[in-house]
């Protein structure tokens, strides 16, 4: 980023890492033979005060901690046939049902999420891009999200494809997309499997 643009490839293994700061111009790209796998430990992730767009859901039991945070930046990308993992193993106990969906659509037989009385225990929102211009996301595969899986808030120019979701089907709030205030935003030919919406809109 300081050079003005570029590209971090990931290639030839597994990379934990807590959160990622994704600047202007930069391409992050997970090769076909890597997986980048977020950390089991929440203090491995940014404040939550980092930034003033920034929130999380005590209610839901999720951090306003992310695994990429792109904040108003410009034509930033990430590509690649590798993996994104969000390490939900980590921070799901699935000896535990949560019996506050029951009845609802997706959970007839309760879902599982961290803690009860709506501890904060995981990571919020996977892969965020707050208020960004020119967002590109390509061909990775993203699973075992804690949470919302990719966000786009305030954002435009947003193009998303042959991305391929994969969350627990009993994990909540593991949303794929969730597209709130956003300009000009195309995504396809994405397969989604996932424990919540595959998209959810916002406008308000």
């Amino acid at each position: 980023a300081a050079r003005g643009a570029g590209i971090v490839r990931l290639s030839g293994g597994t990379f934990m890492a807590g959160t990622i700061w994704l600047k202007s111009n930069v391409e992050l790209r997970v090769e076909e033979d890597a997986v980048l796998l977020g950390s089991p430990n929440l203090d491995d992730y940014n404040e939550e005060d980092a930034f003033v767009q920034n929130y999380g859901s005590k209610r839901e039991g999720w951090a306003a901690k992310h695994m990429v945070i792109a904040l108003e930046a410009t034509n930033v990308a990430i590509t690649g046939k590798g993996v994104i993992d969000g390490n939900s193993a980590a921070y799901f106990d699935e000896s535990k049902v949560s019996r506050c969906f029951i009845g609802k659509a997706g959970w007839r037989f309760g879902g599982f999420r961290p803690g009860e009385r709506g501890e904060v225990l995981r990571p919020g929102q996977e892969l965020l891009f707050t208020q960004c211009k020119g967002v590109r996301i390509e061909d990775v595969t993203i699973r075992n999200m804690c949470c919302w899986t990719c966000v786009f808030y305030g954002s435009e120019h947003v193009r998303v494809g042959r991305v391929k979701v994969r969350n627990g089907f009993r994990h909540l709030n593991t949303d794929a997309f969730d597209i709130d205030c956003c300009h000009d935003v195309k995504i396809g030919d994405c397969d989604i499997v996932t424990g919540d919406d595959a998209f959810a809109i916002r406008g308000d």
